[in-house]
Parts: structure tokens; sequence; C-alpha cells
């Protein structure tokens, strides 16, 4: 990584802001490495003296520059600078079409990067304009718990007054709350700079129907005040049209406090408790008298929010992602000598797909897909720490050491992991809090990846619970039986979405490392080629042809990895349980997702095929145009188990 200072440059709003708070703090986090320096006018609509000052202020910096996309995606001129440049766009402008969308189109496409703060943004980047987008997510600082109110009535909205933050659908729900609840003692502060006064008195007149007592607009608040108000709520509120990602939603999560969201949004992929709600006042006013009406609701969705702040990730994972981002730029300008900007950012210019290794945001995008589709693999996993209770009671202790009898992991309550493949961390967080609702209280993990910036986020992230301590290992998993001979012992090796990109001789290297460790092997989401997409098309079957031997390029497995490993761990006498993870999508509830993942396809499919490509990219037109569609991608899970038959236990879904 390089040591060069990169500059910020933010406008000077003279209000709070998200995208100034994320900036202040991604640089705090920095270590010195980012220079954060504010730009005055009159963003986003910059005079022609604000676009000079710009101008200007490019020549004299010296090393990569970074934009703030609010000033950065503003200019009439595509800036340009000596360094790699680099926007980041906290909130995609383009989206309304116009002036915006032509100026934003000409600033993205003239940078060496793009950096935004969710893989939402990033779809709306891919969407828009076909570029692609490094993501570089809010860091969250932990706060006090707040203690809650036992009927939960303090509601808070922390957000700018303005429509696309839609307080005014909040008002409306929160009366026909007042109607079918008038005991209920509801109090909701609205909390946030007004910058729309005419929106904000719309506002006003349509609370005037509550109590007095029941509402109230704070106006713009300092950070003190911002946590003197999360201290006295019992429930966050975000209803916003659109949302990036919503980092008011990680700060309530850090007290302790869940979230209602609007689904849909980029809120949604923030939210890590709570309930994500169409865009309808009635659906908004049901959600609040069931929050209200039901201790048990508010009792599960509070644990939700304090089990999750455990595993809220800080700011220095934000800056690392954004440096990683620009450190990438400046290689690529330095290998391309001579060639123009935009060619950090073209969806064209990389042929891999979602399965593919190069690119782990796409892996960070899936992750709320993943997590809801790992749910049917959860007996598997029960099964896999029978098998390791078992092991251990089998295996005898080493003769120079006197110890108690093994003992089941359940009561032993400790659990060594070796996850394959680990990229940013996704799977071993899962995997792990799995183990830990199963009463496996010190979790200790050996990651391995090639990438070591991912692997830096990994540890960064498994590390930070005192409950569970984790190691690194750069190397390609074809050297799993040197990295875990008898000197580093492991009680399970778990993988997700990986095996299909090993090749045979990594597949065989891997059925090797599980008979000389005797730990079973736990690999969930692996594809099968399959998909199902309704209504039919008839190029589905042939973009699923020329994606699947694109996945296989360069001897990778691809779709056939689980038939394979299956094949070569029952020819080693081992003994395989599978089970079904499909991820079911639908463009109504997930078309940022869709739009990733059909782009992807297609992407990698016209590669395969060039002959195709128009055919696919027309294909593709109707696809994203069509709000009745619904997907499901079929994925197979594997726990392998290299025990002998009769001291296996029985659990469900076993076979093919």
């Amino acid at each position: 990584m390089s040591s060069r200072p990169v500059h910020l440059l933010e406008p000077a709003l003279g209000r709070a802001s998200g995208g100034a708070r994320y900036n202040r703090a991604v640089t705090d986090a920095a270590a010195g490495r980012l220079r954060l320096q504010p730009v005055p006018g009159s963003w986003p609509d910059p005079s022609a003296a604000d676009e000079a000052r710009v101008h200007g202020l490019l020549t004299e910096l010296d090393g990569p520059v970074v934009l703030d996309g609010l000033l950065g995606c503003a200019l009439r001129t595509p800036p340009v600078c000596a360094g790699p440049l680099l926007q980041l766009v906290h909130l995609p402008r383009g989206r309304g079409g116009g002036e915006a969308l032509a100026r934003e189109r000409a600033c993205l496409q003239a940078a060496d990067g793009i950096i935004v703060t969710s893989q939402h943004a990033a779809a709306d980047i891919a969407g828009l304009y076909g570029l692609r987008a490094a993501v570089a997510r809010p860091g969250t600082e932990l706060r006090p718990l707040t203690v809650p109110e036992a009927a939960g009535t303090r509601l808070l909205c922390l957000a700018s007054v303005e429509e696309r933050k839609n307080q005014l659908l909040l008002a409306e729900a929160l009366t026909t709350v007042q109607a079918a609840m008038p005991d209920a003692g509801i109090s909701c502060v609205f909390a946030g700079p007004i910058t729309e006064p005419h929106y904000a008195e719309q506002l006003r007149q349509a609370l005037t129907c509550l109590p007095a007592s029941s509402w109230k607009i704070t106006g713009e608040l300092d950070e003190h005040g911002v946590d003197a108000a999360l201290a006295a709520a019992d429930l966050l509120l975000l209803p916003s049209v659109h949302e990036t990602f919503g980092m008011v939603i990680t700060e309530a999560v850090a007290a302790g406090i869940p979230a209602f969201v609007t689904a849909g949004t980029g809120a949604q992929e923030a939210l890590q408790a709570g309930r994500a709600l169409p865009p309808e006042p009635g659906a908004w006013a049901e959600a609040l008298m069931a929050w209200l009406g039901d201790e048990h609701d508010r009792t599960q969705l509070r644990e939700q929010a304090r089990r999750a702040r455990k595993d809220l990730p800080g700011w220095e994972e934000t800056a690392a992602a954004l440096l990683a981002a620009v450190d990438a730029a400046a290689g690529s300008a330095d290998a391309a000598t001579g060639s123009a900007h935009g060619s950090a950012g073209s969806a064209d210019a990389s042929a891999a797909g979602p399965s593919s290794p190069e690119h782990g945001d796409w892996l960070d995008m899936r992750i709320a897909y993943d997590n809801a589709a790992r749910t049917a693999s959860l007996p598997l996993v029960d099964a896999a720490l029978e098998a390791v209770a078992g092991h251990r009671e089998t295996t005898p202790a080493a003769p120079t050491v006197t110890t108690a009898p093994a003992v089941p992991a359940a009561e032993d309550r400790r659990l060594r992991i070796c996850d394959i493949g680990a990229g940013t961390g996704n799977s071993a967080l899962w995997f792990d809090t799995a183990f830990a609702d199963r009463g496996i209280t010190e979790r200790t993990w050996l990651l391995i990846d090639d990438d070591p910036d991912a692997l830096t986020q990994a540890a960064a992230r498994i590390g930070s619970a005192p409950d569970r301590r984790a190691e690194t290992r750069r190397a390609p998993i074809a050297e799993l039986p040197r990295i875990l001979d008898v000197g580093r012992p492991v009680d399970l090796i778990t993988g997700s979405a990986v095996l299909d990109v090993l090749r045979p001789a990594d597949a065989a290297a891997l059925i090797d490392t599980l008979a000389a460790t005797g730990a079973p092997g736990l690999f969930l989401l692996t594809i099968t080629g399959d998909w199902q997409l309704n209504p039919v098309h008839p190029a589905d079957r042939q973009i699923a042809s020329a994606f699947a031997a694109h996945q296989q390029r360069e001897g990778r497995l691809g779709a056939a990895a689980a038939s394979h490993l299956q094949d070569a761990a029952e020819a080693a006498g081992m003994r395989v349980q599978s089970t079904a993870s499909p991820w079911q999508l639908s463009a109504r509830e997930d078309h940022a997702f869709l739009t990733r993942f059909l782009t992807d396809r297609v992407t990698a499919a016209s590669e395969q095929d060039a002959g195709s490509a128009a055919l696919f990219t027309a294909w593709l037109g109707d696809r994203l145009a069509d709000e009745t569609l619904t997907i499901t991608v079929d994925h197979r899970d594997l726990l392998i188990l290299p025990t002998s038959p009769g001291d296996l236990p029985a659990t469900p879904g076993e076979g093919r």
C-alpha cells in the first residue's frame, strides 16, 4: 500500500450532512493518509467561480485526489489532476435525469476510480452509467446502550427534513396509530436540518392532527444533540423514498436501538435489527401498532439490535476500503501509461462473473441474500458440531499431556475453525454467529485467502469481539495440507461461495486436508448452474449455458464443483450430506441486487459467446424492465464427514 497522502475535497455546506460526517470519520480513521479540505461554493449548483476554484486546486495538489461527489460530479467540465482522481459518491444525483445526469456521467467516466458507500449505490452507478464502483461502507462507533422504555413509545426520525426523507408518510402513519391507540402515549421527535422549509411547513401542518405533546421538530442537532436524541429513543424511523445507506441506522444499532426503514432502499442494506417496510402509510401504521402493542415483538427486535452491535464494523475498515480503492486506481493508472481516465469503471472492462474471486464487492452485496439462503444450512451446522464433538471423544490425547476426557463441542464451548476463501470475512461472520447461537463461547479462526487487502479487513471484523480470535494466512487453497499440519490443529473447515472457483488440484488438496485432520468440512452456497426465471424468456437457457462455460474457464470447476467434491470425498471413504440453499429474488423487492446480478451474468456470458452479445444485452434490458420478474438461483451445500460411517450422527437432508 502506498504511503502517499490522499487529498479529500468536500463541499463546505455550512450544515450537518451524512456525507460530511462520513468524510470526517474516515479521515480521522485513516492514520494520517487522508487530508480533508472543504471547498466553499453553492454546491451542488456551483457558480463559474466555484468551478474555477476546484480546477485551480487540482493543479496545485500532489498525489491522489478523492472528490466528494456532491462537488466532483456537479462540475460542467470533468476534473483532472496529475495524480489518480477518484469520485466518492455518497448519493447518485443522476437518478432525476436532466443536467445532473449528464454532468455526473461525464465526471464519473473521466475518473480513475469510483467509490460509493453501499452496494445499493454501486448498483445504482452500474444501472445508470454501466460503471463499476468500489464500496467503502460507513463504519460505526459503539455507543452506550440506551435504556429502553418498557412501552417503546419514544420514536425518533433522525434525518434532514426534506421530501426525499418522506417524513409526511410518517405523519400520516402516526395519525392512524393515534386514532387506533389513543392511550398509547407515543412521542415522535423529528430531528435534523430543515433543508426544504416548504416541506417542513407541510410536515408541521400534518402533525397538528396529533396531540401537541406527541411530536416535536427540533431542527439541526450538533453531535451532543444526536447523542442525547439516541439516548432517549426506543425506535428509529427512516421512511426515505431513496437512501444510499443511512448511517443513522447503524448508529442506532450501536446504542441497541432497532429501526423501521423503507424496503428497497439502501437503508435496508444498513438494517441490522428492525423492519423493512413498503413506502405506504398503512404498512408503517400497522408495523408501529404491532411494535406498541406486542411486548414480545419489542423484546425480540431489541435483542436483535444488541446482538448486531457486537459485529458493527469500525471506521478503520472504511478507511482501509477507501484507501485500497485509491491504491488500486493508482496501480491501474501506472500500468496503463497514457491511457484514458475512464478505464477503471467500465462494466465491460472485466468479464469476471458474480462468483469470481476478483470481485469481493459482489460478495459483500450478496450478504443479506446469502444469510437468508443459509437458514436452510443450519441443520448441516448442527450436524457438523455433533461430528466435531464425536471426533474429540474418539481422538486420543497427546501422550505428553494429561487431560480430562474429551467432551462434545457444546460442552467444551471452544472451536477452532479454518475458513477458506475467506475474502473480507462475510462467510466467517455468518458461521461465527451460528456457532455462538449454539453455545460455542470461544471461537478461534484461521482465515485463508490469496488477497492480502481482503484478509486485513476480515481479520479486523472477526477479531473485533472478545469471544473470538482471528489469524490470517495468505495462501492458495492448494497449500492447505501444508498449512493445517499437526502443529496447527483445527476442528472444522468452512467456506461459502468458494468451491466453484477451485480447480481439480485445489479440490484434491481440500479432500487430503479433511482426511489428514479428521475435521469435518462445511461448504455452503456453491452454484449449481440452475436458475428458474418467471416469466420464461427464450434466451434464458442460452445465457445460463454461456455463463456456466465462462465459470469453468482456466480449469475452474464452476457449476460442477459440488458434484466433483462429493464424488472425490466418497471415493476417499468419506460421508457427504447435502442440502439446497437457493436465493429467492423478486424484481419489486430486490431491484438493485437483481440489476447487478443479471448485469454480471450477461457480461460473463457475452465474453464467453461474443457472437450473441447483442442478444444477451437485449435480454438484459427486457429483464430489468419487467417488474414481475422472479428468479430462483440454486445453490448446494455440502457437509463432508471424514469419519467411519458407524460413528456419524443421522441428520436430515442427506444425499445429493
